[in-house]
């Protein structure tokens, strides 16, 4: 048994490039270790911003020896005339065996000459050096370039490599490096390489540095770091968990530092404040009772002789990101929210779909439809756009990602009423699927924006397809979907979900407000198709997200209904019913009456057999039928949305329909009996189909 150790040290790589590259490097050592049958003891996979490091103890030398069966050609080629062919010396010449190695292996196509020939294991030394070209080329990156003539593709340019089999140098390379023994530490420590000599030499060498290769380590030293700011300074929470992930992986010797923030700077928005600090400069930002306080934090790398310079050094980058955010504000709020709400007129919002400010217009005229004309609703999407063109937002400053927040900063600012404020924060919420979700008002102004992103990108063409979706589309969608179930921290809550009928109606309702001039009314029909499919596949997918299996999905979905709550109680419903031991044969009997209506009627070129008529039924099987049938619709509708009792009546009337096509020809060569028996199955057909659709079921 040896140890495996390898080091592969980069120009330092982005923090969210090494997640996946550590994850990816030692899944294919895993793999080749299980495909050439290598024992091993342990493994990780280890990483910092300039190295990828993977050590895997207890590795055995060899592949396990094995015997394997070779098949040759078939008698009847090997033996010609009771004498052995040229064919049959030849298997055995090609594969060293004598003739007391051989048999005959009787398969399907008759008697095979076969062997059973033992194979060796290959050194692990071997398989490793084979293997490490494909597997240094399949690390995983988000990015990939070519930095050298060698042909490599990298995240990084490779600067130095190790390669150690137990003591024993592993002869690999990576793009132009070769392997070497010495490895690089904390670019601000007095000595900048070390000399390896093995994997426990070189742990020690690490250790020693100061560098922290573990990602859970520096993760502890940095929270540990942030929990004493907190004790120290009284704060009660600090900006963000989010940024502790990002920031672990920026760093190989995790110190952290506090500076102070002046506090003029504290009139500035917390949410202003703690984006300043962590957006570019990753500055962990804290607070006491929703307020920031003066000070902040960051994660130096390594330590230093004069922690104080490092310290200044970032107070006077804080300071001049603050100043800027200071400018903006104080530019902004001099002008007031009216004059903003005037600005969106002149930014237009897409090409040939007029400015913000027409979209402005769109959004009160929706959410008065959604919201019964509501005058607080209605001022909230008025305004909700109005930091779009403000100082602080506008050419993609480092605040962007405060859309929303700004704008309900600065109507508070102009002494507007508070819940118009946060309509027009909230009214982004959910920004992706899980999301905590707004509150009514801003979730009726949250569904018009997003019906109104979806109509205008369909109409200038930006439709999603494959990877591609340009203007977010599908995540518009499952928010608009999450907003309408009541979906928020993995879970949903109808009571908590907009009631909406249908959402078709919002979409219908959104394309007209864009007037006969850019969608005319003959193409109508074919956007609202698009936009209607495209919503349809995101819904059947969010519900499969949910874990409602696929054909549970499709049964409901294909129905008449439109209410998504109403959808999803059902489809809830029936995949606990599918549980039961009846579902499919109920599936069964109901897909047949189904296939019957809508085979006769493309045979006989029938769109509507009518209602059945009792004297027209002859046979008691039917008479039963339609007799328990009228009882059976009653029940149903009496039901409502109780759909344990609505498949009970389903499941009780199956016993009825079993035994009429057991007794009975549906297509009687009587066209009067024929269309009447047909009738029949058609209102049963309709009835369910608009329940749930039975051809959908996968039947077992």
């Amino acid at each position: 048994m040896r140890d495996l150790l390898l080091e592969i040290g980069v120009e330092e790589l982005p923090a969210d490039y090494i997640p996946g590259a550590i994850a990816s490097l030692e899944a294919q050592f895993r793999r080749l270790f299980e495909e050439n049958r290598i024992t091993v003891g342990s493994s990780e996979a280890l990483a910092t911003p300039r190295r990828l490091v993977f050590f895997c103890r207890g590795v055995a030398e060899k592949e396990e020896d094995r015997t394997e069966k070779v098949m040759g050609p078939p008698r009847n080629i090997c033996i010609k005339e009771g004498k052995a062919t040229m064919a049959y010396e030849k298997f055995l010449e090609k594969n060293n065996l004598t003739e007391s190695d051989i048999f005959w292996e009787e398969t399907e196509k008759g008697a095979y000459l076969a062997a059973h020939r033992f194979v060796p294991g290959r050194m692990t030394r071997q398989i490793i050096t084979e293997a490490w070209p494909g597997i240094l080329g399949a690390v995983e990156f988000p990015k990939k370039m070519r930095w050298d003539d060698s042909g490599l593709l990298f995240a990084r340019p490779v600067r130095w490599l190790l390669a150690f089999w137990g003591e024993e140098i592993l002869p690999l390379k990576a793009g132009g490096v070769t392997v070497g023994q010495e490895t690089f530490l904390l670019r601000n420590s007095p000595e900048k390489r070390a000399r390896v000599s093995s994997p426990a030499t070189y742990f020690e060498v690490v250790e020693k540095s100061g560098l922290i290769l573990s990602r859970e380590r520096r993760r502890k030293v940095i929270l540990e770091g942030l929990q004493a700011v907190l004790e120290k300074s009284g704060a009660s929470s600090f900006h963000s968990e989010s940024l502790v992930e990002e920031v672990v992986d920026l760093v190989e010797a995790p110190f952290v530092l506090t500076g102070e923030i002046e506090k003029h700077y504290l009139a500035l928005p917390p949410e202003v404040i703690s984006a300043a600090m962590s957006q570019h400069q990753r500055y962990f930002s804290f607070y006491r009772e929703g307020k920031v306080l003066p000070l902040f934090a960051f994660v130096a790398n390594g330590s230093f002789v004069h922690p104080g310079k490092v310290i200044r050094g970032n107070e006077r980058v804080l300071k001049a990101r603050l100043d800027d955010a200071m400018f903006y504000w104080k530019e902004d709020t001099s002008r007031g929210v009216e004059r903003l709400f005037d600005l969106l007129d002149t930014v237009t919002w897409m090409e040939g779909l007029g400015s913000l400010s027409e979209k402005a217009a769109r959004l009160e005229s929706l959410t008065a439809f959604l919201f019964d004309g509501d005058e607080t609703a209605r001022t909230g999407a008025r305004m909700s756009k109005i930091d779009i063109v403000s100082e602080m937002i506008k050419d993609g400053k480092e605040f962007t990602k405060l859309q929303g927040s700004i704008a309900k900063y600065y109507l508070l600012e102009d002494g507007r009423e508070e819940e118009v404020a946060c309509i027009a924060e909230e009214h982004y919420w959910p920004r992706v699927w899980g999301d905590s979700l707004p509150r009514p008002r801003a979730a009726a102004v949250g569904l018009a924006d997003r019906a109104d992103n979806i109509i205008g990108a369909f109409l200038k063409g930006f439709i999603p397809t494959g990877t591609k979706d340009p203007y977010a589309l599908r995540r518009q969608a499952n928010s608009m979907i999450a907003l309408i179930l009541g979906y928020e921290k993995g879970e949903v809550h109808l009571d908590k979900g907009f009631d909406l009928e249908s959402v078709q109606e919002l979409f219908i309702k959104t394309a007209r407000l864009y007037g006969v001039e850019v969608l005319p009314p003959k193409e109508e029909p074919e956007l609202l198709r698009q936009v209607n499919d495209f919503f349809e596949d995101r819904f059947r997918a969010q519900l499969r997200a949910l874990g409602i299996p696929y054909d549970i999905v499709d049964a409901v979905c294909d129905t008449p209904e439109k209410d998504l709550k109403v959808k999803y109680r059902k489809a809830l419903a029936f995949k606990a019913l599918s549980g039961r031991d009846e579902f499919r044969d109920v599936a069964a009997t109901f897909r047949r009456v189904n296939n019957i209506v809508k085979k006769a009627r493309e045979e006989l070129r029938v769109e509507d057999f009518g209602p059945p008529r009792d004297d027209l039924f002859v046979e008691k099987e039917t008479k039963a039928m339609s007799r328990e049938w009228v009882k059976v619709k009653e029940e149903i509708q009496r039901a409502g949305d109780d759909y344990d009792r609505i498949f009970n009546a389903i499941l009780y009337f199956k016993t009825l329909v079993d035994p009429f096509f057991d007794t009975v020809l549906v297509m009687d060569k009587d066209e009067s009996l024929r269309n009447n028996r047909l009738a029949l199955l058609q209102d049963i057909s309709a009835l369910f189909g608009g329940i749930v659709n039975f051809d959908h079921i996968v039947v077992t």
